[in-house]
Parts: structure tokens; C-alpha cells; sequence
């Protein structure tokens, strides 16, 4: 079961399986056989792979919606990002979340811009999160998550950290 107090969980996968020997010019097997098993790799389920992006066409009237919903608010500095175009491909994309209202695309020539997003966690759990990016020294965000179950805005923030 996914641990949902966790923005990623990793579980050891392990194939368990009977071994039959037969006989090649018979083609008998045995009845019995004996059991053997091999390790796979660990799967990882990170939240963006909990997530699936959905466009809110006026997010504004989602928002304003969801202001009585529990909210979360932190600021981060992105110091891998230099710039918006690539904290508007690479936050969606780590987040699980789609970009609404055609935020997903920052102008060359600004400084700063409003990332809108939107997506429905596992359970059915909508989750809306508007980010405010601006270029200082890299990338800083003021990120602000809106949703109807605790649980989810937290994850979804801490997911960032």
C-alpha cells in the first residue's frame, strides 16, 4: 500500500516462482520441483506518479472555489534552475500537475510569472497550486497549494523541499 504521509516510497520487488525439471527427450516434468526466487530492481512511486494533471480552463473561479480548502504556502529558492522556461517544464513535470490557462510558458523577456496548476491525487483528491517564479540569482518560488484534503497540500509542498 502507498504510504501517503511520503512525496516518495520505494518498494523491494522480488520474483518467487516453482522450478520443474523435465526431461528433454521425454518432455516429463517433475511434479514436485523446488522454489527459487530472484531480486528485481526497486520500484520507486514518487507523488508526481500519484498525480494526474487536469486543466482547469478558468482557474481563477477554481481558486477562489477552493479558498475555504486547507492551504499550504512556502517560499524556495531553486538553485538548480536558472531560468523560467526550464521551472516551467521541470516543476509540472516533478509535481504531477498540469499548467492551466497556457501558464506553462514563460515570455524570454521577463523576470518573473504565475505558474497555475492543477491535478487529481489518488482517491479523487483535487489539488491546485499556483506558483510564483522569479529569477534572482536563480529561481525563486513562493508556492501556494489548495486542496480539500490536508493530507494532499502537504504532500504536494513538501514534495518541492
Amino acid at each position: 500500500p502507498l504510504d501517503h504521509s511520503s512525496t516518495e516510497d520505494t518498494y523491494t520487488a522480488r520474483l518467487e516462482f516453482v522450478v520443474k525439471d523435465c526431461d528433454p527427450d521425454s518432455g516429463e516434468c517433475d511434479e514436485e520441483g523446488y522454489p527459487d526466487s530472484y531480486s528485481i530492481e526497486d520500484v520507486t512511486v514518487a507523488l508526481a506518479d500519484r498525480i494526474v494533471g487536469i486543466d482547469k480552463p478558468n482557474f481563477g473561479a477554481a481558486w477562489t472555489e477552493y479558498e475555504g480548502a486547507h492551504e499550504r504556502s512556502e517560499n524556495f529558492s531553486l538553485s538548480t534552475m536558472s531560468s523560467l522556461e526550464e521551472a516551467c517544464a521541470k516543476i509540472p513535470a516533478h509535481l504531477g500537475l498540469a499548467p492551466c490557462e497556457r501558464s506553462g510558458k514563460a515570455p524570454s523577456d521577463k523576470t518573473s510569472h504565475v505558474l497555475f496548476l492543477a491535478g487529481v491525487y489518488v482517491g479523487g483528491h483535487e489539488v491546485l497550486a499556483r506558483a510564483r517564479l522569479a529569477v534572482v540569482q536563480g529561481v525563486n518560488m513562493e508556492l501556494t497549494v489548495r486542496s480539500k484534503d490536508e493530507t494532499v497540500a502537504e504532500l504536494v509542498t513538501a514534495a518541492i523541499a
